[in-house]
């Protein structure tokens, strides 16, 4: 096992990171695909490069600006993306019309979440949490668009 299977495998047993049912975290892989760790890794992930100077601009981001999520953990910083799609979503949601909006925005993001399973589950090529994963995602789905067509009667 690598420095890095080691360090997720910790991270996910000590319970710092909890799943939380919400619409934001429905779609999201296991904790081993959605944590980067190192500035490195979150640099690379989120501006395509990691070269020096964006590696140490990324870091005081992290460190100073705390405009992206981070913990650390041991010695590395690590950022889940589930958490800075959270952040930049209700960063956008500040910039909508109004609660009819943000849920087909929400609607379009689930549907789009539950497409790639659907096609699986049409394969046959689904394991139990892929159809766990779509099974709160159709119940997060009905719910936003049982209040949006609630919200066009009034």
């Amino acid at each position: 096992m690598t420095e890095r299977e080691n360090m997720i495998s910790r991270v996910e047993q000590s319970g710092l990171i909890e799943e939380v049912a919400n619409f934001h975290k429905l779609d999201l892989q296991p904790l081993r695909d959605d944590l980067l760790i190192g500035a490195r890794e979150v640099t690379k992930r989120i501006h395509g490069r990691d070269d020096k100077t964006a590696v140490r601009a990324m870091y005081n981001v992290l460190e100073k600006s705390k405009t992206i999520p981070s913990f650390r953990y041991g010695g590395q910083i690590c950022v889940q993306m589930s958490s800075y799609r959270a952040k930049i979503w209700s960063q956008e949601k500040r910039a909508w019309d109004g609660p009819d909006e943000e849920l087909l925005v929400r609607t379009h993001m689930l549907l789009n979440a539950a497409l790639p399973l659907l096609a699986g589950l049409n394969q046959k090529q689904v394991d139990e949490s892929d159809l766990d994963r779509l099974i709160a995602i159709a119940a997060e789905t009905v719910e936003t668009m049982t209040q949006l067509l609630k919200a066009q009667r009034t």
